[in-house]
């Protein structure tokens, strides 16, 4: 795989699947996108939503399709990410396709400390 996503707060830079079968992504933040310029200026912080969004995204480019997320059934948010502090992030997934779509239990963090642990469900558009 060579092409990887831009989505402007971040860029995916790897994708590779583990020995215990979860998917870890790499992905950089871009610290110069106006999402981070305005949340909060001078002490930029990744929103929750973006947080979210980018577990999504790295999903959807796993999958090869375009996903919601139906249901949110654990988030837990264990540290701030600031753009300028963890540029490059890990994000690994457990991901078991089900007939509605996929079960996807995940974790964001880098290597000094976890940012995110979440537990949802996503579904095709």
């Amino acid at each position: 795989m060579n092409n990887y996503d831009n989505y402007d707060y971040f860029d995916l830079l790897e994708q590779k699947v583990c020995d215990d079968g979860a998917v870890l992504f790499t992905v950089k933040l871009n610290p110069d996108c106006s999402v981070y310029q305005g949340h909060f200026p001078g002490n930029p912080v990744c929103p929750g939503v973006c947080n979210i969004n980018m577990i999504r995204r790295c999903i959807e480019h796993y999958t090869n399709k375009k996903l919601i997320i139906s249901d949110i059934k654990q988030c837990r948010f264990t540290a701030l990410i600031t753009p300028i502090k963890q540029s490059i992030l890990n994000l690994k997934a457990v991901i078991t396709e089900t007939e509605s779509g996929y079960n996807v239990q995940g974790s964001v963090f880098d290597e000094k400390e976890s940012f995110i642990e979440i537990k949802c469900m996503m579904y095709d558009v």
